[in-house]
């Protein structure tokens, strides 16, 4: 599994500004235990994400360029909160969006959510269903770390985007 994750993620990384045939993000959570919170980062191409984002009848927002509408970072944060969902026990986590900027190719953004945990938490489950229902193809992978060391990368598909981890 982890060799799968390490070439889907040298794909990712070497795509550049050419158009891609591959559907993936890249997302990063860190359990900071010092903090309590989670601290998640995402990789996200911009001309997915606008296509998600037109589904839900929005304007064009131009992610990314001179003409992006003020609303953008107000409709990701949205998106990401409704596709992206954490779990302790039976209480759904609240994300705070802290902003988000463009990737060195300029195909993507880099998107920084912060999750507040205010307790001890043991285990985590959480569904990643970002871009599925833009492409059936769309691949998650999803790294967990604590305090910086790595647990575990998930891979996940439309069939199981759903999955658990003890932290």
């Amino acid at each position: 599994m982890k060799t799968v994750i390490y070439m889907l993620t040298l794909i990712l990384c070497t795509a550049g500004t050419m158009a891609h045939e591959f559907h993936l993000s890249k997302s990063t959570v860190n359990f900071d235990t010092e903090s309590s919170a989670l601290q998640l980062t995402m990789h996200i191409f911009i001309d997915d994400l606008e296509d998600a984002l037109a589904l839900q009848q929005l304007p064009p927002l131009y992610i990314g360029t001179e003409k992006e509408d003020s609303t953008a970072d107000v409709h990701i944060a949205d998106y990401i909160a409704s596709t992206l969902i954490l779990t302790t026990g039976t209480d759904t986590l609240t994300q705070e969006f802290i902003g988000k900027e463009l990737s060195n190719d300029l195909a993507a953004i880099w998107c920084y959510v912060e999750v507040p945990l205010g307790s001890t938490v043991s285990e985590l489950s959480f569904s990643n269903s970002l871009l599925m229902e833009v492409f059936d193809d769309q691949k998650n992978i999803m790294t967990f770390r604590k305090d910086k060391k790595r647990l575990d990368d998930f891979l996940l598909d439309k069939s199981d985007h759903q999955s658990q981890i003890k932290l």
